[in-house]
């Protein structure tokens, strides 16, 4: 295999114009056995990083075990959420210091590869040596810079969960890839298993991370094995960004609103405010005519659409994957968040559409899976955020509206659904 690369270099070489010297000759072996070099360091890397993965898989193991022995109360679980948690910052720092060590030497690997294909032996007379600074070596060939250039790290992740809703999906990236954001982002999408095309267009995005996770199989009666909770979490542990934007796969974002929602939600940080999560305003269409934001038991404000601060959903170990079948779990998400110590607040300038078809509100309005969620969600809060004696519109969920109107009719993209079938 070696002898075959060696071979292809000295054919680039004598393919310029005839021309090739004793000393290009040398350039091109000692480039060839840096890659070679190069190669077995970055391997170790992964090697070592593999390693400490499964040390990772083996001590949250050992968290589990310890709290099942020890006939923990469920009170115990969080703690022991807790200390996964601290393996998973844990691992992520080691992964972060193994990617420094690589980084240069990975930056070495393509510049050679690039330099190789080059074949000039001006060029390969001067590959830089490894302690030259990058703004150094880019001096050396300027030609060859495009050979790599990482992407800036995301602000802000937006964070999706789909199944099976391929047209209006399209939609919603449409509308995320419009925001004109000033910072850098990134998309996620965790899908649920689509039998309609969904994942195979998702596979030629390419500036969507896609997680596919298969949730129903047909011989297992088609119904859903893992919780929203579950999927949605996926999404936000993988987010890279400060902030992470949750929102359904049937909405679409109006313009402007996630940096309208980020500039708030950061103000208010440097006023003082622990934000853990911004409401954006949306409403129900065709049903509802106003946008609206909602508060969940106790009146707290919760993110049915908006921001939230990856920070936080660490603090408070994500949203609840084992309590909840479907719904309920974003209020719970909130509540947590209050009970830890963070604010909820509206985003008044950041506005979403969110498709409510009439098929889609009757099932709601008899869904036994919602009416068991939410006597969990009471029975969980009751007596921190439920007080049967407290006034009603305490005791459930109610909203706050805008009197906002989108001259730019976002909406109108909807309108095909109304009166035809998602697919």
């Amino acid at each position: 295999m070696m002898i075959g690369f060696f071979l292809r270099v000295l054919r680039k070489l004598i393919d310029i114009r005839g021309r090739i010297s004793a000393g290009a000759i040398r350039n091109a072996f000692r480039a060839a056995s840096e890659k070679a070099s190069l190669l077995r360091k970055i391997n170790d890397a992964y090697e070592r990083e593999k390693e400490l993965g499964v040390k990772l898989f083996n001590l949250q193991a050992m968290v589990v075990r310890l709290s099942q022995r020890q006939g923990a109360a469920p009170t115990s679980d969080g703690e022991a959420l807790e200390t996964i948690e601290t393996l998973h910052a844990m691992n992520r720092e080691l992964r972060i210091r193994l990617n420094a060590a690589t980084c240069e030497q990975s930056w070495q690997l393509r510049y050679i590869e690039a330099v190789i294909e080059c074949a000039d032996p001006r060029a390969l007379s001067g590959i830089p040596p490894a302690s030259l600074p990058v703004a150094k070596r880019t001096q050396c060939l300027p030609a060859l810079i495009d050979a790599w250039k990482p992407s800036p790290r995301a602000k802000l992740s937006f964070v999706l969960a789909t199944y099976n809703r391929l047209p209006i999906l399209k939609l919603s990236i449409d509308s995320i890839r419009q925001q004109s954001l000033s910072f850098p982002s990134e998309i996620i999408v965790v899908d649920g298993g689509s039998t309609d095309g969904t994942i195979g267009w998702l596979a030629e995005q390419y500036d969507i991370v896609t997680v596919v996770q298969h949730n129903r199989i047909p011989s297992q009666g088609n119904c859903r094995l893992k919780s929203w909770g579950y999927f949605i979490n996926l999404g936000f542990r993988l987010a890279q960004g400060k902030w992470v934007c949750m929102i359904s796969d049937d909405s679409l974002l109006l313009p402007g609103a996630v940096e309208r929602g980020v500039r708030h939600a950061e103000a208010l940080e440097a006023a003082g405010k622990n934000v853990g999560g911004g409401a954006f305003y949306f409403r129900d269409w065709p049903k509802a005519g106003q946008y609206f934001v909602q508060h969940t038991l106790g009146g707290m404000l919760m993110v049915n659409h908006g921001l939230f601060l990856k920070e936080a959903l660490i603090d408070v170990a994500y949203a609840e994957e084992d309590f909840y079948s479907f719904y309920k779990a974003d209020s719970d998400l909130a509540l947590k968040l209050w009970h830890a110590g963070y604010e909820v607040v509206d985003c008044p300038e950041s506005f979403v559409e969110h498709l409510l078809l009439p098929e889609e509100e009757l099932r709601l309005e008899n869904n036994e899976t919602l009416i068991r969620d939410r006597e969990l969600l009471v029975s969980r809060w009751s007596g921190l955020y439920f007080d049967t004696a407290a006034p009603m519109m305490y005791r459930q969920a109610f909203q706050h509206f805008s009197d906002f109107v989108d001259e730019s009719n976002t909406v109108r993209a909807f309108e095909p659904f109304a009166t035809a079938p998602v697919s």
